[in-house]
Order: structure tokens, then C-alpha cells, then sequence
């Protein structure tokens, strides 16, 4: 985009969306992956001696806030920053 005159303005908003659509797919994709291992691995170390499952605490309302967070942190950090990089001298 820095190759046809993109303000900066513009690089900003498409690296801010980026960095919003890429860390929001790994928190959520981590938020998964993490829940159904943790899951799979409390549940036979909570089990009473007749096999009946313990109730397990899952922080819902914290693992929210960093799916959320963490991607509109990113975003807004790549808003902030300057942008960096080369410019085109069109040689």
C-alpha cells in the first residue's frame, strides 16, 4: 500500500485490523483449546472414589476479558504506534 500513496492513516487502519483479526482468532482458538484440555485433565483428578465428578470453577468472566482484551489492545497498539518501515523512493 506504501508502493501507490497510502497515507499513513490508512496503514494504520489496515495493520490495526490485522493485528485484531489475528490475535482475536489465536485468543479464541486458544480460549478452545485450553478449556477442553484443562477440562479433560481435571475431571479425572476431581473424581470422588465412586466416580462422581467434582464440580469445576471455570473462570468464565476473566477468560472473556482476555479474548476480548487482548485483541483490542493489540489493535489499539498498533493505532498508537507510529508506522515504521521503509517508504517507497519509487527507483
Amino acid at each position: 500500500m506504501v508502493a501507490i500513496g497510502a497515507p499513513p492513516r490508512t496503514l494504520r487502519a489496515v495493520v490495526a485490523g490485522q493485528a485484531l483479526y489475528i490475535s482475536g482468532l489465536g485468543a479464541l482458538v486458544g480460549l478452545l483449546a485450553g478449556t477442553v484440555t484443562g477440562l479433560a485433565l481435571a475431571r479425572p483428578m476431581t473424581t470422588l472414589g465412586a466416580g462422581d465428578p467434582a464440580t469445576i470453577a471455570v473462570p468464565w468472566l476473566f477468560l472473556a476479558a482476555v479474548v476480548v482484551g487482548l485483541p483490542v489492545l493489540a489493535s489499539a497498539a498498533t493505532l498508537i504506534a507510529p508506522v515504521a518501515g521503509r517508504r517507497w523512493s519509487g527507483v
